[in-house]
């Protein structure tokens, strides 16, 4: 029979495709495909149906016409090599023996590197990590599964026989490079398990088959881990967050792998164990731990329990991958305990605030009024560079009129909003912001004054967290600040004793399903000492204190973060001292939000509470020294909360100073937290502290030229992370 009478059941063949045909006498089908030089090629013919005498054969042609491979079996061919040349390659099907029965064949090709189709109720596709998904192998069937990762960080991947050990069925499993190379392969009666560092950012590709070629049906669970990588946990299964001191348990069988995830800061001691709990001695529980790049930092293997210890080489996100050490059939229950690092939230607490500007030393001196200056801070003083938001105290000072400092991402116009608000009553203002990057990396500052008088500020910026452009998904920055209350144009002000809320969701970029803002605070137009109280719609006026204002300032501001209360509104409270009669009016300026996600992993209080308050507990702290507080396990945070949401307030001084908070443990950093001047009666901040060793937040307290002097602290807490 010649060729072209042949072809009838022939063609061309796609990357995963199944096809079928029949051969018989002297028949040979062909089927044709491209492929590229040093990618593998995968192709086998099966017999169709009962097993016959029908011995199917396969021979793989390459672009020269050289015969590359050929195999023939009962069962099924098979032939497996890398593709020598790029161009078109031809797969022959026929009977083995010249004179036997022909038969019905199906020919399924894989190749790597190479997109491919899932045929209709067959197996494969995009596997994520973390995921377990299941397929069905039988004769020569070839199912391909796809992921992304990044080089030099760690891949690994089981294929696990499902249901009772059938010693018959063997899965195999192959793992493929971007470039096409076959970097791993493994063949298990239990589980096939392949591991490696990923040597180049791409897409990989994972091949399940049968290790024999052998008659038989068996059904597989496929589950991937991969480091320094988003990862899912399936219904069911074990893995997710681990906080400090906390202890989770899980169970692992026949190739599963379950993932948990803390955070660290650089330099922080880490110890992870896991424990045998069960009572199957032969279980030996493994455990790795990948640092942020995706390196494996250790691992071990103890047939009682495994552990870990060594000091974090970066601030991130830290993997635990708990499996078992042996590709054994037996399950094994397990306990993991992490010390020394925290639970994730969508912010980053670095280890200790960090400066990043200060104009009088580094920055071209004072900014003038009306102009901007725009300084990079992605990548800067130990920031990531890949930073999308950073978490900043903004500090004022060295001014001579009153005035205003709004930051704002580089790439935007001037908002028509402020971050602080400057006196020249004071020496120094500083007020918290969370503040989305801009283009080039970089924030701006823009100096206003009252009037439009000719003036200048020096400005000084610290960091204290950040946050990735995953965490954006669920704190959300806006693309630059916007106003959105003033009620100097609209309601007046608001007379002391007395509370306003405001709708703050479905406006202004804030969606209506917002849980909390992230707002600033300004009191303006008041003519007696207080302060202003943010709070939740629906909740009772807390005895805490958002921002305190003072006749001798025009105006004040604070950051804070504010839960969202009932009919999507924000309320706020004028306070004065000893009641005097009074009013102030609000301005509220937004720069983001939480998502209801984001509050499950920054839980914001139903309503601020008072955390510390030195005037009724412990006295002032002096000038030059530091106090400790407990913060982890108290009014409400846990003990595994990584950092707090606090509004630090300064009271009973009588000296030009500041206070800087810090974590417990840590040395006093080289910034301040805010500023506090003898012409007001107290001033507040707010801000993101990491807890330190001990559960605790210290707070130092500064004073200018080191004169002699002390402070009251107050510490009312909002949330935690």
């Amino acid at each position: 029979m010649s060729h072209t009478d042949a072809f009838a059941a022939g063609g061309s063949i796609a990357n995963g495709e199944n096809v079928t045909g029949t051969v018989t006498g002297g028949q040979i089908d062909e089927w044709t495909f491209t492929a590229a030089a040093g990618t593998f090629i995968e192709a086998s013919a099966s017999e169709v149906g009962p097993n016959t005498a029908f011995t199917p054969r396969i021979d793989l042609i390459g672009p020269n016409g050289t015969d590359l491979a050929a195999n023939g079996n009962d069962i099924f061919a098979h032939v497996a090599i890398p593709a020598p040349a790029t161009g078109t390659y031809t797969i022959r099907v026929q009977q083995y023996y010249v004179t036997g029965p022909g038969g019905m064949y199906s020919l399924n090709l894989a190749q790597s590197a190479t997109p491919f189709v899932v045929p209709a109720g067959d197996e494969g596709g995009p596997i994520g990590n973390g995921q377990n998904v299941t397929g069905a192998l039988v004769r020569g069937d070839m199912d391909l599964w796809s992921f992304t990762a990044a080089k030099g960080t760690m891949i690994e991947a089981s294929a696990s026989e499902v249901g009772t050990n059938n010693t018959n069925f063997v899965p195999r499993l192959d793992l493929f490079g971007p470039d096409g190379t076959d970097l791993s392969a493994n063949g298990n009666d239990i589980f096939a398990h392949v591991a490696l560092s990923a040597p180049a950012d791409g897409t990989y590709f994972l091949l399940v088959q049968q290790y024999y070629q052998n008659d038989v049906t068996g059904t597989y669970s496929l589950n991937l881990a991969q480091s320094a990588t988003p990862f899912v946990v399936p219904a069911g299964d074990e893995g997710g967050p681990i906080g400090n001191n906390q202890n989770v348990t899980g169970a692992v069988f026949r190739g599963d792998m379950d993932q948990w995830s803390f955070c660290a800061s650089k330099g922080q001691t880490l110890e992870v164990t896991a424990t045998d709990t069960g009572q199957n001695t032969a279980f030996v529980p493994r455990i790795d731990l990948f640092g942020p790049d995706g390196t494996d930092l250790a691992a071990n293997a103890n047939d009682v329990a495994a552990q870990v210890t060594l000091t974090a080489p970066a601030d991130g996100t830290y993997t635990i991958l708990v499996q078992q050490y042996y590709q054994s059939d037996l399950t094994g229950n397990y306990s993991l305990e992490m010390v020394g690092g925290s639970a994730c939230g969508p912010i980053f607490s670095v280890s200790s605030p960090i400066r990043l500007i200060d104009t009088r030393t580094l920055g071209s001196g004072p900014i003038a009024a009306g102009t901007s200056r725009c300084f990079t801070v992605a990548g800067a003083a130990g920031l990531p560079s890949d930073v999308a938001a950073v978490v900043l105290n903004v500090t004022a000072v060295g001014y001579g009129t009153d005035g205003w400092v709004t930051v704002y991402p580089a790439g935007q116009s001037v908002p028509q909003t402020s971050t602080l608000n400057f006196d020249v009553h004071e020496y120094a203002m500083a007020n918290g912001a969370i503040m989305r990057i801009g283009t080039g990396g970089q924030v701006c500052v823009n100096v206003g004054t009252a009037g439009n008088l000719p003036g200048s500020a020096q400005v000084v910026l610290d960091a204290t967290g950040y946050l990735t452009a995953d965490d954006l998904q669920v704190l959300p920055m806006l693309s630059s600040p916007q106003r959105l209350i003033d009620t100097r144009s609209s309601g007046g002000p608001i007379p002391t004793g007395t509370s306003r809320c405001f709708v703050v969701t479905n406006t202004m970029g804030i969606p209506s399903d917002a849980a909390a803002i992230v707002v600033n605070v300004t009191a303006v137009s008041y003519g007696v000492q207080g302060w202003l109280t943010a709070y939740p719609n629906g909740q009772a006026v807390p005895a805490t204190s958002t921002v305190n204002f003072d006749t001798s300032e025009y105006a004040i501001g604070n950051g804070a973060i504010v839960r969202v209360g009932s009919g999507g509104q924000v309320c706020v409270n004028t306070g004065t001292i000893n009641a005097a009669p009074g009013s102030s009016n609000v301005i509220l300026d937004v720069t983001g939000y939480l998502t209801a996600a984001g509050l499950a992993q920054m839980p914001m209080l139903a309503s601020p509470q008072r955390l510390v308050d030195t005037r009724t507990t412990g006295g002032p702290v002096a000038a030059g020294q530091s106090r400790c507080f407990n913060v982890a396990g108290v009014v409400g945070v846990p003990s595994t909360a990584s950092a707090v949401v606090l509004n630090m307030t300064a009271v009973g001084y009588q000296r030009q100073g500041w206070l800087t908070a810090y974590p417990g443990g840590q040395p006093v950093p080289a910034t301040s937290t805010l500023n506090f001047d003898t012409t007001e009666y107290a001033m507040a901040n707010g801000v993101i502290v990491a807890i330190g060793s001990g559960g605790q937040v210290c707070v130092n307290v500064g004073s200018v030229n080191g004169v002699a002097g002390q402070s009251q602290i107050i510490i009312d807490l909002a949330g935690y992370i």
